[in-house]
C-alpha cells in the first residue's frame, strides 16, 4: 500500500520590541539614541509622552537604531514609544521609558560682583512649582517665579553678598527637582572717599567679592604698595584708610588683588592735585621763601610768580611731581601778595598767597 506525504502550517508573529534607549535620564535639549527589531519594513515614528518626535524608515531586516532629542518636559518618567507609521500596521508598536531630569540651561553672565543682575534659565523641572536658588550660602527666593506646565522657569536675580571666587548656584523646588551650575563673584571696589585731594591726604577705601579671611594688597598709582585682612565672615573690607604719597598730578588707579584667590579690582577714580606750600607764610622784604610743591606733571618746568614780579623762580619737577624752590621777598607793596606756580600742559596753575609785612 502506498503511503501518501503529510504536512501542516502555524504562523509565528514576530513581535516589534525596543532594544535600548540610551542614555535612561537625559535632561531637556539631550539626545537619545533608541533602537529596536521586529518592525516592518518603511515609515516608523518615535513618539515621547504621546508626542511624535521624529521619524525614520526602517531596513529590510526590521531593526533600526535613530535617535531624537528631548523637548521641553517636566521632571520625571516619560514614554517613549516606537510605531509604524503605516495605518495597516498601528499594532506594530513597543514601548520603553526614559527619565528627565532638571537641569540648569543657562546662566547670564557667567562671573560679576556683588549686586550685579543674573539672569538663569532652567528645564525639566516639575510643572507650578516654586524656585528657591541657593547662591552659595545665601537664599534667594522668588515667590513670583514658578516653572511653566512644561517644566521651563526664568529668574532674574542681583548677586548676594557672598565671597569672592567660584561658588555654586543651586536651584530647586518644594518638590524633588534640583540643579546646580556655577557663577564666579568677581572682587569689587565698593566706595573711594573723596575722590581727589593733595599728597598727604587720606583716602578711605571699601571693597567686597573677596575670599572670607584672605589677605589683599592694595596698590596706589605707581608706587604705593600695603596690605589688609578680609572679613572672615563675608569677603568684605571696609574702611581701609591710607595717605596719598608723592605722585604725580592726575587721574591714578587703585588695584586690589586677593592673595589667595588672585581676584582683582581696579577703579582709576582718584585724582591727585596739585599743592603748593610756603614757609614761612608771612616776611617782609628781604625774607627767604621756600616752597615745596607736590602733584605736578612728571619733570614739568615749572615757573613761580610773585606779586608783581613775573618769574621770580623756575624749576623742573621730579618724576614723581614734587619740586622745592626758594626766593627772597623783594620790594613790593605791603599786604597779601599771591605766589603763582605756572606749570606746562596738563596741570592747572596753582596760586597760593605770602604775606608781606611793613
Amino acid at each position: 500500500e502506498e503511503s501518501t506525504g503529510q504536512s501542516a502550517e502555524k504562523d509565528f508573529v514576530i513581535l516589534s520590541k525596543i532594544t535600548q534607549i540610551t542614555p535612561q535620564k537625559g535632561t531637556v535639549g539631550s539626545i537619545v539614541s533608541v533602537s529596536g527589531n521586529g518592525y516592518a519594513v518603511g515609515g516608523t515614528k518615535i513618539f515621547l509622552n504621546s508626542v511624535d518626535r521624529t521619524s525614520f524608515s526602517v531596513g529590510a531586516n526590521g531593526s533600526f537604531t535613530t535617535s531624537f532629542t528631548i523637548d521641553e518636559q517636566p521632571y520625571g518618567t516619560k514614554t517613549v514609544t516606537v510605531k509604524s507609521a503605516n495605518p495597516d500596521y498601528s499594532y506594530i508598536t513597543d514601548s520603553g521609558t526614559i527619565s528627565i531630569t532638571a537641569n540648569i540651561v543657562s546662566i547670564s553672565p557667567v562671573s560679576g560682583t556683588i549686586g550685579s543682575y543674573v539672569t538663569m534659565r532652567g528645564a525639566g523641572f516639575e510643572a507650578g512649582q516654586g524656585i528657591k536658588l541657593d547662591f552659595g550660602s545665601t537664599t534667594i527666593s522668588n515667590p513670583a517665579t514658578t516653572t511653566t506646565s512644561g517644566g521651563t522657569w526664568t529668574l532674574t536675580f542681583t548677586v548676594p553678598i557672598n565671597e569672592g571666587a567660584t561658588t555654586t548656584v543651586t536651584a530647586d523646588t518644594n518638590a524633588v527637582a534640583t540643579a546646580s551650575t556655577i557663577f564666579v563673584v568677581q572682587g569689587r571696589i565698593t566706595s573711594v572717599l573723596p575722590l581727589s585731594g593733595m599728597v598727604g591726604s587720606p583716602v578711605t577705601v571699601s571693597g567686597d567679592g573677596y575670599k572670607k579671611g584672605e589677605t589683599v594688597s592694595i596698590e596706589f598709582g605707581s608706587s604705593k604698595s600695603f596690605t589688609t585682612s578680609i572679613d572672615g565672615n563675608n569677603g568684605k573690607f571696609e574702611t581701609v584708610v591710607f595717605t596719598v604719597n608723592t605722585q604725580i598730578y592726575g587721574t591714578t588707579s587703585i588695584i586690589v588683588t586677593g592673595q589667595t584667590s588672585g581676584l582683582v579690582a581696579a577703579t582709576g577714580t582718584y585724582k591727585i592735585l596739585s599743592d603748593l606750600v610756603a614757609t614761612p607764610s608771612i616776611g617782609t622784604v628781604g625774607t627767604t621763601i621756600n616752597l615745596l610743591g607736590t602733584g605736578f606733571g612728571n619733570l614739568e618746568q615749572i615757573t613761580i610768580d610773585f606779586g608783581t614780579t613775573i618769574t621770580i623762580t623756575s624749576k623742573s619737577a621730579s618724576g614723581a611731581g614734587s619740586f622745592t624752590a626758594s626766593f627772597s621777598i623783594n620790594t613790593q607793596p605791603y599786604g597779601v601778595t599771591t605766589v603763582k606756580a605756572r606749570c606746562g600742559a596738563g596741570t592747572p596753575d596753582k596760586i597760593i598767597y605770602v604775606t608781606i609785612n611793613p
